[in-house]
């Protein structure tokens, strides 16, 4: 029999999983889609712009809602709703209508991240552990995106990944539909209680701009990379050209997308990392310190191209992706257990709803001067962040914040 907190895991997990997923197949479509509905690259990345915009928009109703009813049903409503609109994307002719698909994947993702960061902060007593496994299912998905979605857009088009991936999670909702899950809190220790979480709700509005910094950046940076990786990094699709049983076109995407999966496959060892000082250390150290070492590797990005660029991209992902678990338990040592959903359901609006600007603002950027100055703007927006959380330490001197 599987215990509740491990059911818990599997769920939140796969549900994460599939939750980045989907935001990283657009990203990967963007030049086949260049070539489809003939349009220049930034008017295509603009069809995904409501979609990152209701993806965090959408998370403090849905965080309220899943406080007022359930998480498990909230999730299963998850899969269903991304599993339709995944099969009306895959059937899109016109640009118009993938914009709405992709916008109604947008408002059904949305629901993951308040519900499922709820289900964990309140159902696992290891909580920096769970939330550190729960990050590398996400960045699993993160990384697995591209590059299957490179495989199968080479062998079949663009359209297939949306409806076979459609098809598979309308049936695991049914599965979810099913199982029963436990969501009374597993404990509450002195330092979860109500009376004294009000008390740092100040606090808690001040690490709402520093996560607001953080999306902003990650989201404008995550956008661009497969399609900058197929004009800047050249030295995987140089070695595919060489071999004789590859067919010759559609192998720059082919190679961008598997690099850029690549790439995210190595922040997965940020997670675990993060994961594990989180419930080790305190977690605004931790959190200032990731975001301190990934500020150069933003600013070499800048600088080089082909394999150095690559290897500065992974440097920078694993410490952007390795705060994620600190940053999710310092919302949970902030806000009262009974808001847990709402709570996560605030950050996420933020981190993914005013994020999902940086979509538009790389678009202009991209447009007028090129992709390197969506790396300037993203290094100085985490100078920025880096202020903001040095002002919550300051604030929060005479306070230990642990898991």
């Amino acid at each position: 029999m599987i215990s509740n907190e491990k059911k818990i895991i599997i769920v939140t997990s796969y549900c994460h999983f599939l939750s980045h997923f989907y935001m990283l197949i657009f990203p990967s479509l963007v030049i086949p889609l260049t070539r489809y509905f003939e349009m220049p690259i930034p008017e295509v990345l603009s069809l995904g712009f409501l979609m990152y915009l209701l993806f965090g928009l959408g998370a403090l109703p849905m965080g309220i809602v899943t406080d007022l009813w359930n998480g498990r049903r909230m999730l299963t409503l998850y899969l269903v709703g991304l599993g339709a609109f995944s099969l009306l994307a895959g059937a899109a002719r016109q640009p118009t209508f993938l914009m709405m698909s992709l916008t109604f994947i947008g408002v059904f993702a949305s629901i993951y991240h308040p519900a499922g960061m709820g289900l964990i902060s309140k159902g696992c007593k290891r909580r920096g552990y769970a939330l550190g496994i729960n990050g590398v299912f996400g960045n699993l998905g993160l990384g697995l995106a591209p590059i299957v979605t490179g495989i199968i857009t080479y062998w079949f088009g663009w359209r297939t990944i949306y409806l076979v991936l459609g098809v598979f999670v309308l049936l695991s909702s049914i599965i979810l539909f099913v199982v029963p899950i436990d969501e009374t809190p597993v404990q509450i220790v002195a330092s979860d209680t109500e009376g004294d979480k009000k008390q740092y709700l100040p606090y808690f509005a001040l690490l709402c701009v520093c996560m607001m910094l953080a999306g902003f950046c990650f989201r404008g940076t995550s956008v661009v990379i497969p399609a900058y990786f197929e004009q800047a990094v050249p030295f995987l699709n140089n070695i595919l050209d060489n071999l004789s049983f590859i067919k010759p076109s559609g192998t720059k995407t082919l190679a961008a997308t598997a690099l850029t999966s690549f790439v995210y496959f190595f922040g997965m060892l940020g997670q675990m990392t993060g994961g594990r000082l989180a419930d080790k250390v305190d977690l605004r150290l931790g959190y200032f310190s990731f975001h301190l070492i990934a500020l150069p590797f933003m600013v070499l990005m800048t600088q080089f191209t082909n394999i150095p660029l690559f290897i500065f991209t992974m440097g920078y992902l694993f410490f952007a992706l390795g705060m994620q678990p600190i940053e999710n338990s310092l919302v949970a040592r902030l806000t009262p257990e009974r808001l847990r959903s709402t709570s996560y359901g605030f950050k996420f609006i933020f981190t993914f709803g005013v994020g999902s600007l940086s979509v538009f603002t790389a678009k202009q950027l991209i447009e007028h001067y090129g992709f390197v100055y969506v790396f300037w703007l993203q290094a100085g927006v985490i100078v920025l962040l880096l202020l903001t959380i040095a002002l919550l330490i300051f604030l929060t001197r005479n306070d230990t914040f642990r898991n």
